[in-house]
């Protein structure tokens, strides 16, 4: 038996007040479970070495964030003085370069991509040990991956064509953070952008027609969820199936553009790429392609689908894949900035890997590439790799105990044994920016 809502709320409304005046009675344990209970979800935040850092440059100079927007504390410490102490106890500022943003690092995740190659990789995690906040309370770090059919998931650490000893000197920078509990081998991004459509030349949004049956489609693994079965989705605030859409482009949803019917439609395929005729101002690629490719001017409409009623406004999101990322990158650093959210899928997904997903988006017309997600053999093998060459750095004392000695130096026998390494995960990660201000 389905719990009716509205029916409560039909009920209840009448006798339900507008406002609690009786917060302050609560016990102080209670309370600060509420303001926990109001603080952000944790978010990430990519750190690289700003540009011609050397190792002597001091930390803060030699560090900066992708996005170089400053971040204030969350909404929640305006809220009252008790609100504002609870949050600045836990938010607190990190200065990388020209940037500050109010963070809290046994919750917020700092990511390093693989474009930072060993030498890169090696300097910031240097620039990050030497700074106080960073070195005391990193609880969790993530590693960027690459990821191919062929190849499957890889990271720079593991090649050893370039050096035998890169597992034992990034163990020996990780061994500073004393609290760091915990390596996210990222293996899969998708970004998703809202933003509203407004007619050319002019400041008059769009409207938007709803979906009656639409689905919120959050963080769904392969094969699962309204975009495995064509049911029609609006307003993704997640992943879309990789089985349906692997990170190549639109959100698994009707044209924002072109009013819809209350029933069901197809879902619009990947792109191969941004053409000019196919961008937004933004540099963002149009929901508004269809299944053949065509665009749909706005408010046209199929001569077969009613006419519906416009309803309110309301977001439209456009996802992209981690190919477009460094474009992504170019856009959120301009004005306005863009606030985002952050969702973690983590492996191993939960999936019938033996179900053949391929041909879930094929709708009778010739099929098109589409951005595979990593299987869980994929992070089966990848985790064993990175295990194994942790385990042999170990056994070869390649680990240095402190900073200044070399490999013949490096923490032997026991103490070897000892040495407490990150639980290894793999994750999924969505990077959601939004319109409005920092929550």
């Amino acid at each position: 038996m389905h719990y009716d809502h509205h029916f409560h709320h039909r009920c209840c409304s009448a006798r339900m007040p507008d406002t609690f005046t009786s917060f302050q009675r609560l016990p102080a344990e209670i309370r600060t479970m509420i303001w926990e209970y109001s603080l952000p979800e944790p978010r990430v935040y990519e750190v690289l070495d700003a540009p011609n850092a050397k190792l002597k440059t001091p930390p803060h100079k030699g560090l900066m964030f992708a996005n170089v927007h400053p971040e204030p504390p969350p909404a929640l410490a305006a809220v009252c003085r008790e609100s504002r102490y609870f949050v600045l106890h836990h938010y607190k500022p990190l200065t990388l370069g020209a940037t500050t943003k109010f963070v809290d690092l046994s919750r917020d995740i700092l990511l390093l991509e693989p474009y930072l190659l060993v030498k890169r990789l090696h300097r910031t995690l240097h620039f990050m040990s030497q700074i106080p906040l960073v070195r005391d309370n990193i609880n969790r770090l993530a590693l960027g991956t690459s990821y191919g059919i062929y190849t499957g998931i890889c990271h720079p650490v593991l090649s050893w064509k370039v050096s035998k000893t890169n597992m034992g000197k990034m163990l020996s920078s990780l061994a500073k953070f004393t609290k760091l509990k915990t390596l996210i081998f990222i293996v899969h991004q998708e970004f998703q952008f809202e933003f509203d459509f407004r007619f050319p030349g002019t400041m008059t949004p769009i409207p938007r027609n709803p979906l009656s049956h639409s689905t919120s489609s959050s963080l769904l693994p392969p094969g699962h969820g309204p975009s495995s079965t064509g049911t029609a989705l609006a307003g993704l605030v997640g992943f879309p199936s990789p089985g349906s859409s692997h990170g190549g482009g639109l959100s698994g949803g009707p044209s924002p553009l072109t009013p819809t019917t209350s029933t069901t439609t197809t879902i619009p395929r990947p792109m191969m790429g941004l053409s000019p005729s196919s961008t937004t101002a933004a540099g963002l690629p149009s929901p508004a392609s269809s299944l053949n490719g065509s665009v749909a001017s706005p408010g046209m409409m199929s001569p077969s689908q009613p006419q519906a009623s416009l309803a309110p406004l309301r977001p439209q999101l456009v996802h992209q894949a981690y190919r477009f990322k460094f474009d992504i990158e170019a856009n959120i650093n301009h004005t306005p900035r863009r606030p985002h959210l952050n969702e973690l899928l983590y492996y191993p997904l939960d999936i019938d890997e033996d179900k053949d997903d391929w041909d879930l988006n094929d709708t009778g017309e010739e099929s098109e590439w589409c951005d595979p997600w990593p299987t869980n053999d994929d992070w089966r093998r990848f985790r064993k790799r990175f295990q194994r060459a942790i385990n042999l750095s170990l056994e070869m004392n390649l680990v240095e105990e402190s900073e200044g000695k070399g490999a013949k130096g490096g923490v032997k026998g026991k103490d070897a044994r000892r040495m407490q390494v990150p639980a290894l995960k793999g994750a999924s990660l969505l990077w959601r920016y939004t319109r409005g201000g920092y929550v």
